[in-house]
């Protein structure tokens, strides 16, 4: 059987919507690094090489700059992290899914973001199931767009998503200033949200 509380979870549409918009952003991020990584080594490489006396302590002071498409897609992402209630609507999950479709449209000669293109499409788009072996059945409306996952898989899925909400937190109060005490009463109430929220969707 499917543990009572994922059911739950899994039965709010807008809760499901959070977590898949956030799985994506992390795997587009997984997709993204190899590619950032080796734009920026061979960017550093031919800024020394051009101009030898910088040496590996300067400075850049340009300031960070991103095309509108990557801003809109920083954006949503900021929406899901500072979501107290962990939930975005289907409007809004569309709405993700043409920005997304528009920033990897930048990449189009990156095989590897190519690749993961498709992946991510059937991700915003698939209803979500959680699969039970033998005569049970999966949860969720029966459709030809379902994805199956096991209870373990939604469970990492999840971990993940939290462990990247309560490091903006830290981020949060390293830029406020905030004691790490009420870092940590606010990931507590973070927790109580979520099991009361399971509560209330039994």
């Amino acid at each position: 059987m499917v543990p009572s509380e994922l059911a739950a979870r899994l039965n709010c549409a807008e809760y499901k919507n959070w977590v898949k918009a956030g799985h994506c952003l992390l795997l587009l991020r997984s997709c993204l690094q190899g590619f950032v990584g080796q734009e920026v080594l061979s960017f550093h490489r031919g800024l020394l090489a051009a101009a030898p006396s910088l040496g590996p302590r300067a400075t850049c002071r340009g300031g960070s700059r991103c095309t509108p498409r990557a801003r809109q897609v920083i954006k949503c992402r900021n929406e899901i992290m500072h979501s107290s209630e962990m939930k975005v609507s289907s409007t809004w999950l569309r709405d993700f899914q043409v920005k997304i479709q528009n920033f990897l449209s930048e990449f189009k000669n990156i095989p590897e973001i190519v690749a993961a293109h498709s992946r991510l499409e059937q991700l915003l788009t698939s209803d979500w199931a959680v699969y039970v072996p033998v005569e049970d059945q999966p949860d969720g409306c029966e459709c030809d767009t379902q994805t199956y996952l096991s209870a373990n898989q939604v469970n990492e899925i999840e971990m993940e998503l939290l462990k990247e909400k309560l490091q903006e937190l830290y981020l949060q109060a390293e830029e406020q200033d905030v004691s790490p005490e009420e870092v940590n009463e606010k990931h507590r109430d973070l927790c109580v949200s979520e099991q009361s929220q399971v509560r209330r969707r039994g």
